[in-house]
């Protein structure tokens, strides 16, 4: 019985790390995503990704403020993926002028 629990847990920590793995891997790709649409709309999604995760490549590996960034990164991709989840999304922004 005991190793039948142990077996379970080990299992539920490995799917716990294969979920953390892929939420950092998601919300790396939203972050990417947004900011690549910022530098230069009109491109497709895939080179705003490409964009994206060269500068946040560089922008994390500075050698004093990089693991800040990387922590912001993280932060932001989390919460536009549970914004994502949970169907809500931002009003559209009043026209100008």
């Amino acid at each position: 019985m005991r190793a039948a629990r142990a077996a379970l847990g080990r299992a539920g920590l490995g799917a716990l790390l294969l979920v953390h793995v892929l939420m950092l891997f998601v919300s790396h790709a939203s972050v990417a995503l947004a900011i690549g649409h910022r530098l230069v709309p009109g491109r497709s999604r895939y080179a705003a990704v490409a964009i994206g995760v060269g500068l946040i490549a560089v922008a994390t590996t500075l050698p004093y403020g990089g693991w800040l960034l990387r922590l912001l990164a993280i932060a932001l991709g989390f919460g536009a993926v549970g914004l994502f989840l949970s169907g809500q999304r931002l009003p559209p922004p009043a026209p100008a002028g």
